[in-house]
């Protein structure tokens, strides 16, 4: 969690602009900009990022010259205990074997995998 003003990330040449970026990258971690707020409701924009800390979750606040603006690190979705093998057989390796199908009373021949 960082607090920080939107001229120091311009030093380090991030665009930070709210019309032009929804993500930024900074130390190696990809953000996405989740809530702005005027700087009236500064005591709201820290009490998200104070939420997000006690939740573990990575957050920059940035300071703009009018606003304040909550940036979270983006999460991969993963799906645990859900993975899948794949197993993909190169069309070398794979049998196959020919079959006659009709279609419309014309005959034609096609080549399938035989597992």
């Amino acid at each position: 969690m960082e607090f920080l003003s939107a001229t120091k990330l311009q030093e380090h040449n991030i665009d930070i602009s709210i019309r032009n970026n929804s993500t930024i990258s900074w130390k190696g971690k990809l953000y996405e900009r989740k809530k702005v707020f005027s700087k009236s409701y500064r005591n709201k924009a820290f009490s998200i990022y104070k939420e997000n800390l006690k939740s573990n979750l990575s957050t920059l606040l940035v300071e703009y010259k009018n606003y304040l603006a909550v940036w979270v690190e983006k999460q991969l979705k993963t799906n645990p205990g859900k993975e899948k093998s794949l197993t993909i057989l190169s069309p070398k390796s794979t049998p196959k074997k020919k079959i006659i199908k009709k279609y419309r009373g014309i005959a034609y021949e096609v080549e399938i995998p035989d597992y």
